[in-house]
């Protein structure tokens, strides 16, 4: 693990913005941390000079959110990768026992082309 040595640091150097509206322009420090009051609501934002844009920090509800989202989706996607491989399964053993028929009826087609 690295350890970073701030030397010479005051609480002004920590301290972030509060604001009720985002800062509006393009000429804003990259890395501009904010903190922007809507009602009850309180986020973060990072501003990010390549994109010139303001971008929110997750917080614990919407990532808990968004990971119920994710596992919900995949058990989704798992119950329906499953029942198409219970279907694959059941076509190849159809497609077997038509192939498996086929197969009889060609041979006693020629037995019966022989005789």
């Amino acid at each position: 693990m690295s350890r970073i040595n701030i030397v010479k640091a005051t609480t002004k150097d920590f301290a972030l913005e509060v604001v009720t509206n985002l800062p509006s322009g393009t000429s804003h420090e990259d890395g501009r941390i904010v903190k922007r009051l809507d009602g009850d609501a309180v986020k973060l934002y990072v501003w990010h000079a390549s994109t010139t844009s303001w971008i929110p920090f997750g917080n614990f509800d919407e990532v808990t959110s968004l990971e119920t989202r994710l596992s919900t989706e995949e058990s989704s996607e798992n119950v329906a990768a499953a029942s198409l491989a219970t279907i694959d399964s059941s076509l190849q053993t159809r497609i077997s026992t038509e192939e498996v028929a086929r197969a009889a009826d060609v041979s006693s087609e020629a037995s019966r082309a022989a005789a």
